[in-house]
Protein backbone atom coordinates (compact mmCIF):
# COMPACT_ATOMS: atom_id res chain seq x y z
CA UNK A 1 0.00 0.00 0.00
CA UNK A 2 2.76 2.37 1.13
CA UNK A 3 4.86 1.27 -1.99
CA UNK A 4 1.58 1.68 -4.27
CA UNK A 5 0.73 5.20 -3.49
CA UNK A 6 3.53 6.30 -3.02
CA UNK A 7 2.46 7.51 0.43
CA UNK A 8 6.57 7.24 1.67
CA UNK A 9 7.40 9.59 -0.30
CA UNK A 10 5.25 11.95 2.16
CA UNK A 11 6.72 9.82 5.33
CA UNK A 12 9.95 10.98 3.89
CA UNK A 13 9.02 14.57 3.37
CA UNK A 14 8.75 14.89 7.32
CA UNK A 15 12.35 15.16 7.61
CA UNK A 16 12.61 18.07 5.39
CA UNK A 17 12.58 21.80 6.84
CA UNK A 18 9.82 20.75 9.17
CA UNK A 19 6.78 23.06 10.17
CA UNK A 20 6.43 21.77 13.57
CA UNK A 21 7.75 23.78 16.21
CA UNK A 22 7.36 22.06 19.90
CA UNK A 23 10.21 19.94 20.68
CA UNK A 24 7.67 17.03 21.90
CA UNK A 25 5.25 16.67 19.02
CA UNK A 26 8.61 16.73 16.29
CA UNK A 27 9.46 13.89 18.18
CA UNK A 28 6.17 12.08 17.92
CA UNK A 29 6.24 12.87 14.29
CA UNK A 30 9.72 11.76 13.76
CA UNK A 31 9.46 8.73 15.61
CA UNK A 32 6.15 7.21 13.90
CA UNK A 33 8.27 8.23 10.60
CA UNK A 34 11.06 5.98 11.52
CA UNK A 35 9.00 3.08 12.65
CA UNK A 36 6.96 3.35 9.03
CA UNK A 37 9.86 3.50 7.39
CA UNK A 38 11.85 0.76 8.87
CA UNK A 39 9.05 -1.77 9.41
CA UNK A 40 8.62 -1.04 4.84
CA UNK A 41 12.43 -1.84 4.54
CA UNK A 42 12.66 -4.74 6.62
CA UNK A 43 9.60 -7.06 4.47
CA UNK A 44 10.32 -5.77 1.28
CA UNK A 45 13.64 -5.38 -1.24
CA UNK A 46 11.10 -3.15 -3.30
CA UNK A 47 9.99 -0.89 -0.40
CA UNK A 48 14.16 -0.66 0.53
CA UNK A 49 15.02 0.44 -3.16
CA UNK A 50 11.91 3.19 -3.38
CA UNK A 51 12.76 4.61 -0.50
CA UNK A 52 16.87 5.11 -0.76
CA UNK A 53 16.27 6.21 -4.18
CA UNK A 54 13.61 8.72 -3.09
CA UNK A 55 15.39 12.35 -3.74
CA UNK A 56 14.09 12.76 0.15
CA UNK A 57 15.93 9.75 1.38
CA UNK A 58 18.61 11.84 2.60
CA UNK A 59 17.18 14.29 5.00
CA UNK A 60 15.36 11.20 6.62
CA UNK A 61 19.01 9.03 6.53
CA UNK A 62 21.00 12.18 8.36
CA UNK A 63 18.44 12.49 11.08
CA UNK A 64 18.96 9.49 11.93
CA UNK A 65 22.63 9.06 11.81
CA UNK A 66 22.21 12.13 13.76
CA UNK A 67 20.19 10.51 16.70
CA UNK A 68 22.64 7.70 16.30
CA UNK A 69 25.60 10.16 17.19
CA UNK A 70 27.19 10.45 20.52
CA UNK A 71 25.67 13.92 20.50
CA UNK A 72 21.94 12.28 21.26
CA UNK A 73 23.30 11.10 24.08
CA UNK A 74 24.42 14.22 25.51
CA UNK A 75 21.05 15.41 24.67
CA UNK A 76 19.30 13.03 26.75
CA UNK A 77 21.74 13.51 29.65
CA UNK A 78 21.33 16.86 29.97
CA UNK A 79 17.87 16.37 30.89
CA UNK A 80 16.53 16.77 27.03
CA UNK A 81 17.65 20.31 27.30
CA UNK A 82 15.08 21.01 29.22
CA UNK A 83 11.93 22.85 28.28
CA UNK A 84 12.11 23.72 24.68
CA UNK A 85 10.15 27.00 23.76
CA UNK A 86 8.56 27.55 20.62
CA UNK A 87 8.18 30.46 18.12
CA UNK A 88 5.09 31.10 19.78
CA UNK A 89 6.51 31.25 23.87
CA UNK A 90 5.25 27.94 24.70
CA UNK A 91 7.09 25.27 25.65
CA UNK A 92 7.06 21.38 25.57
CA UNK A 93 8.53 19.41 28.11
CA UNK A 94 10.39 16.75 26.25
CA UNK A 95 10.74 13.41 28.06
CA UNK A 96 13.34 11.08 28.65
CA UNK A 97 11.39 8.19 27.38
CA UNK A 98 9.98 10.16 24.32
CA UNK A 99 13.87 11.34 23.19
CA UNK A 100 15.06 7.23 23.73
CA UNK A 101 11.76 5.76 21.62
CA UNK A 102 13.21 8.29 19.22
CA UNK A 103 16.85 6.87 18.94
CA UNK A 104 15.38 3.38 18.88
CA UNK A 105 13.21 4.05 15.98
CA UNK A 106 16.57 5.70 14.39
CA UNK A 107 18.46 2.76 15.27
CA UNK A 108 16.02 0.53 13.56
CA UNK A 109 15.45 2.46 10.64
CA UNK A 110 19.69 2.39 9.92
CA UNK A 111 19.19 -1.53 10.38
CA UNK A 112 16.30 -1.90 8.23
CA UNK A 113 18.50 0.06 5.81
CA UNK A 114 21.90 -1.85 6.67
CA UNK A 115 20.20 -4.86 5.26
CA UNK A 116 21.74 -3.89 1.77
CA UNK A 117 25.13 -4.44 0.49
CA UNK A 118 25.70 -0.35 -0.15
CA UNK A 119 24.74 1.22 2.67
CA UNK A 120 26.38 -1.90 5.03
CA UNK A 121 29.50 -0.62 3.09
CA UNK A 122 29.21 3.03 3.23
CA UNK A 123 28.22 2.52 7.49
CA UNK A 124 30.84 -0.05 8.25
CA UNK A 125 33.42 2.90 6.48
CA UNK A 126 31.80 5.70 8.80
CA UNK A 127 34.54 5.78 11.84
CA UNK A 128 32.14 8.14 14.14
CA UNK A 129 29.20 5.88 13.51
CA UNK A 130 30.75 3.04 13.87
CA UNK A 131 31.91 4.40 17.04
CA UNK A 132 28.40 5.24 18.51
CA UNK A 133 26.81 2.06 17.53
CA UNK A 134 29.52 0.11 19.82
CA UNK A 135 28.77 2.71 22.43
CA UNK A 136 25.61 2.35 22.51
CA UNK A 137 24.84 -1.44 21.69
CA UNK A 138 27.33 -1.41 25.38
CA UNK A 139 25.81 1.00 27.28
CA UNK A 140 22.96 2.31 25.73
CA UNK A 141 20.02 3.79 28.09
CA UNK A 142 17.69 1.11 27.80
CA UNK A 143 17.67 -2.61 26.49
CA UNK A 144 15.71 -2.02 23.05
CA UNK A 145 18.33 0.63 22.20
CA UNK A 146 21.20 -2.13 23.39
CA UNK A 147 19.35 -4.52 21.31
CA UNK A 148 18.83 -2.04 17.74
CA UNK A 149 22.29 -0.56 18.30
CA UNK A 150 23.52 -4.47 18.61
CA UNK A 151 21.34 -5.42 15.30
CA UNK A 152 23.13 -2.46 13.43
CA UNK A 153 26.45 -4.04 14.20
CA UNK A 154 25.01 -7.94 13.45
CA UNK A 155 24.40 -6.66 10.27
CA UNK A 156 27.67 -4.60 9.34
CA UNK A 157 29.29 -7.77 10.04
CA UNK A 158 28.35 -9.02 6.57
CA UNK A 159 30.29 -6.22 5.07
CA UNK A 160 33.67 -6.80 3.07
CA UNK A 161 34.90 -3.28 3.14
CA UNK A 162 39.02 -3.49 3.57
CA UNK A 163 38.87 0.49 4.79
CA UNK A 164 36.20 -0.39 7.12
CA UNK A 165 36.56 1.15 10.56
CA UNK A 166 34.84 -2.08 11.78
CA UNK A 167 36.73 -4.38 13.40
CA UNK A 168 35.06 -8.49 13.66
CA UNK A 169 37.27 -8.48 16.99
CA UNK A 170 35.62 -5.68 18.50
CA UNK A 171 32.62 -7.39 16.92
CA UNK A 172 32.96 -10.70 18.32
CA UNK A 173 33.75 -9.65 22.35
CA UNK A 174 30.44 -7.03 22.04
CA UNK A 175 28.56 -10.08 21.06
CA UNK A 176 30.03 -12.59 23.47
CA UNK A 177 29.92 -9.87 26.33
CA UNK A 178 25.81 -9.59 25.25
CA UNK A 179 25.57 -13.48 25.76
CA UNK A 180 27.52 -13.93 29.20
CA UNK A 181 25.25 -10.84 30.49
CA UNK A 182 22.37 -12.43 30.05
CA UNK A 183 19.54 -12.45 33.01
CA UNK A 184 16.47 -14.05 30.89
CA UNK A 185 15.21 -14.36 27.36
CA UNK A 186 12.80 -12.07 26.73
CA UNK A 187 11.20 -9.69 23.65
CA UNK A 188 8.90 -6.82 23.88
CA UNK A 189 5.72 -5.83 22.97
CA UNK A 190 7.04 -5.68 19.03
CA UNK A 191 8.08 -8.99 19.02
CA UNK A 192 11.02 -8.65 18.11
CA UNK A 193 14.33 -10.33 18.44
CA UNK A 194 16.11 -10.64 21.68
CA UNK A 195 19.29 -8.86 22.06
CA UNK A 196 20.96 -12.45 23.09
CA UNK A 197 19.93 -13.75 19.28
CA UNK A 198 20.97 -10.90 17.63
CA UNK A 199 24.08 -11.93 19.58
CA UNK A 200 24.50 -15.20 18.44
CA UNK A 201 23.48 -14.44 14.42
CA UNK A 202 26.15 -12.11 14.51
CA UNK A 203 28.88 -14.55 15.61
CA UNK A 204 27.80 -16.87 13.19
CA UNK A 205 28.59 -14.47 10.93
CA UNK A 206 31.93 -13.78 11.77
CA UNK A 207 33.42 -16.90 13.49
CA UNK A 208 35.31 -17.91 10.66
CA UNK A 209 36.66 -14.28 10.87
CA UNK A 210 38.00 -14.41 14.06
CA UNK A 211 41.52 -15.55 15.70
CA UNK A 212 42.43 -18.76 16.91
CA UNK A 213 42.03 -17.88 20.77
CA UNK A 214 38.69 -15.59 20.06
CA UNK A 215 37.01 -18.85 18.66
CA UNK A 216 38.07 -20.63 21.51
CA UNK A 217 37.00 -17.86 24.00
CA UNK A 218 33.74 -18.12 21.82
CA UNK A 219 33.11 -21.87 21.77
CA UNK A 220 33.77 -21.76 25.83
CA UNK A 221 31.26 -18.79 26.98
CA UNK A 222 28.29 -20.20 24.12
CA UNK A 223 28.84 -23.54 25.64
CA UNK A 224 27.98 -21.80 29.04
CA UNK A 225 25.03 -19.82 27.61
CA UNK A 226 23.68 -22.76 25.85
CA UNK A 227 23.85 -25.02 29.24
CA UNK A 228 21.57 -22.39 30.83
CA UNK A 229 19.29 -22.37 27.90
CA UNK A 230 18.92 -25.38 27.92
CA UNK A 231 18.26 -25.95 31.94
CA UNK A 232 15.73 -22.81 32.20
CA UNK A 233 13.85 -24.33 29.49
CA UNK A 234 13.96 -28.28 30.40
CA UNK A 235 14.12 -27.77 34.57
CA UNK A 236 11.40 -25.17 34.35
CA UNK A 237 9.64 -24.69 37.68
CA UNK A 238 7.15 -21.40 36.53
CA UNK A 239 5.35 -20.89 33.67
CA UNK A 240 6.46 -18.79 30.94
CA UNK A 241 4.98 -17.17 28.24
CA UNK A 242 5.03 -18.78 24.51
CA UNK A 243 6.88 -15.81 23.44
CA UNK A 244 9.72 -16.41 25.96
CA UNK A 245 9.62 -19.86 24.99
CA UNK A 246 9.86 -19.23 21.59
CA UNK A 247 13.08 -16.67 21.91
CA UNK A 248 14.63 -19.83 24.20
CA UNK A 249 14.31 -21.94 21.38
CA UNK A 250 15.21 -19.61 18.84
CA UNK A 251 18.56 -18.67 20.95
CA UNK A 252 19.00 -22.49 21.69
CA UNK A 253 19.29 -23.11 17.94
CA UNK A 254 21.53 -20.51 17.20
CA UNK A 255 24.18 -21.33 20.16
CA UNK A 256 24.21 -25.18 19.01
CA UNK A 257 24.68 -24.09 15.17
CA UNK A 258 27.80 -21.88 16.37
CA UNK A 259 29.25 -24.83 18.25
CA UNK A 260 28.79 -27.18 14.98
CA UNK A 261 31.89 -24.27 13.72
CA UNK A 262 33.52 -24.65 16.87
CA UNK A 263 34.32 -28.36 16.24
CA UNK A 264 36.58 -26.83 13.24
CA UNK A 265 38.73 -24.98 15.35
CA UNK A 266 41.87 -25.90 15.99
CA UNK A 267 43.15 -27.59 18.59
CA UNK A 268 39.54 -28.38 19.85
CA UNK A 269 39.44 -31.31 21.62
CA UNK A 270 41.58 -29.46 24.00
CA UNK A 271 38.41 -27.71 25.35
CA UNK A 272 35.27 -28.78 23.12
CA UNK A 273 34.86 -31.02 26.66
CA UNK A 274 32.06 -31.39 28.87
CA UNK A 275 31.38 -28.36 28.82
CA UNK A 276 29.63 -28.29 25.40
CA UNK A 277 28.96 -31.82 25.35
CA UNK A 278 26.93 -32.57 28.35
CA UNK A 279 24.14 -29.76 27.51
CA UNK A 280 23.59 -31.32 24.06
CA UNK A 281 23.27 -34.51 25.39
CA UNK A 282 20.82 -33.23 27.24
CA UNK A 283 18.93 -32.00 24.68
CA UNK A 284 18.77 -34.76 23.28
CA UNK A 285 17.53 -36.65 26.32
CA UNK A 286 14.80 -34.23 27.41
CA UNK A 287 13.36 -33.51 23.49
CA UNK A 288 12.94 -37.08 23.29
CA UNK A 289 11.27 -37.62 26.63
CA UNK A 290 8.07 -39.18 26.79
CA UNK A 291 6.66 -36.30 28.23
CA UNK A 292 8.36 -33.13 27.19
CA UNK A 293 5.42 -30.91 25.14
CA UNK A 294 6.35 -27.97 23.10
CA UNK A 295 4.56 -25.16 21.62
CA UNK A 296 3.91 -25.36 17.61
CA UNK A 297 6.21 -21.95 17.31
CA UNK A 298 9.22 -23.33 19.27
CA UNK A 299 9.00 -27.02 18.56
CA UNK A 300 10.78 -26.43 15.10
CA UNK A 301 13.97 -24.77 16.77
CA UNK A 302 14.30 -27.49 19.12
CA UNK A 303 13.88 -30.00 17.06
CA UNK A 304 16.89 -28.42 15.07
CA UNK A 305 19.07 -27.90 17.93
CA UNK A 306 18.34 -31.66 18.83
CA UNK A 307 19.56 -32.90 15.32
CA UNK A 308 22.61 -30.42 15.26
CA UNK A 309 23.11 -31.77 19.11
CA UNK A 310 23.28 -35.65 17.13
CA UNK A 311 25.34 -34.64 14.12
CA UNK A 312 27.92 -32.67 16.83
CA UNK A 313 28.12 -35.61 18.60
CA UNK A 314 28.49 -38.34 15.90
CA UNK A 315 31.72 -36.40 14.36
CA UNK A 316 33.16 -35.59 18.19
CA UNK A 317 32.99 -39.44 18.94
CA UNK A 318 33.77 -40.37 15.37
CA UNK A 319 36.92 -38.54 15.59
CA UNK A 320 38.14 -40.51 18.75
CA UNK A 321 37.55 -37.17 21.01
CA UNK A 322 36.27 -37.82 24.72
CA UNK A 323 33.58 -36.41 26.28
CA UNK A 324 36.04 -35.48 29.93
CA UNK A 325 39.39 -34.86 29.44
CA UNK A 326 39.79 -37.56 32.73
CA UNK A 327 38.27 -40.18 30.68
CA UNK A 328 40.99 -40.59 27.63
CA UNK A 329 39.65 -43.55 26.49
CA UNK A 330 36.53 -44.77 24.01
CA UNK A 331 34.75 -47.31 26.99
CA UNK A 332 35.00 -44.01 29.57
CA UNK A 333 33.07 -41.60 27.04
CA UNK A 334 30.75 -44.36 26.63
CA UNK A 335 29.74 -45.38 29.90
CA UNK A 336 30.07 -41.22 30.73
CA UNK A 337 27.28 -41.11 27.67
CA UNK A 338 24.84 -44.23 28.86
CA UNK A 339 25.14 -43.18 32.45
CA UNK A 340 24.46 -39.47 32.02
CA UNK A 341 21.66 -37.49 33.93
CA UNK A 342 19.59 -34.29 32.93
CA UNK A 343 16.73 -33.39 35.07
CA UNK A 344 13.78 -32.01 34.02
CA UNK A 345 10.75 -30.41 35.62
CA UNK A 346 7.67 -28.66 34.26
CA UNK A 347 5.84 -26.00 35.45
CA UNK A 348 4.82 -26.65 38.83
CA UNK A 349 6.17 -30.46 38.88
CA UNK A 350 8.96 -31.54 41.01
CA UNK A 351 12.41 -32.28 39.48
CA UNK A 352 12.75 -35.97 37.97
CA UNK A 353 15.65 -37.65 35.71
CA UNK A 354 14.99 -37.58 31.82
CA UNK A 355 14.46 -40.23 29.71
CA UNK A 356 18.39 -42.12 29.84
CA UNK A 357 20.24 -41.21 26.53
CA UNK A 358 20.42 -45.10 25.09
CA UNK A 359 16.31 -44.40 24.98
CA UNK A 360 16.34 -40.89 23.55
CA UNK A 361 18.61 -42.13 20.71
CA UNK A 362 16.09 -45.08 19.88
CA UNK A 363 12.95 -42.57 19.82
CA UNK A 364 15.04 -40.28 17.66
CA UNK A 365 16.06 -43.34 15.38
CA UNK A 366 12.00 -44.16 15.06
CA UNK A 367 10.61 -40.90 14.94
CA UNK A 368 12.92 -38.08 14.30
CA UNK A 369 13.23 -36.47 10.87
CA UNK A 370 15.99 -37.80 8.54
CA UNK A 371 18.85 -36.05 9.82
CA UNK A 372 17.94 -37.05 13.50
CA UNK A 373 17.13 -40.73 12.31
CA UNK A 374 20.68 -41.14 10.91
CA UNK A 375 22.81 -39.16 13.29
CA UNK A 376 20.76 -41.32 16.10
CA UNK A 377 21.19 -44.45 14.36
CA UNK A 378 24.82 -43.51 14.00
CA UNK A 379 25.70 -42.84 17.71
CA UNK A 380 23.89 -46.13 18.93
CA UNK A 381 25.81 -47.55 16.39
CA UNK A 382 29.08 -46.20 18.01
CA UNK A 383 27.83 -46.45 21.70
CA UNK A 384 27.01 -50.70 20.70
CA UNK A 385 30.64 -50.59 19.22
CA UNK A 386 32.75 -48.98 22.11
CA UNK A 387 30.70 -50.47 25.60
Amino acid sequence: MLLEAELYLSVLSLFGDSQVKDESARIHVERTAFNILGDLCTVSREGRAAVSSASSFKDAFGRAMELASPRANEIRSDGCEGNVAGEDGSTGSVEENQIDSLIEAAYDFISAMALGKSTQEILACHPSFVKSCFSCARTGSNTIIRRSATTVVARLCRSHVDTSAFTVEEAGQLFRQALVDHHHFQGDEFSRKSVEIVAAEGLLRIFDKLSDAEERSTVEDVSKVYLSVVRQRSLSKASKAPGDRKIAAELAYCLVRILVMGLRCNDADSFFGYCAIAPLVGTVQWRYDSKTIFDADEGIYWDAAACHAMQILSLWLEQGNPCVKEERSNQGTARFLMRHVWMVAGPGKAPRKSIDFVSALQVASERGEASSRLSADGLRSWLDDNQ
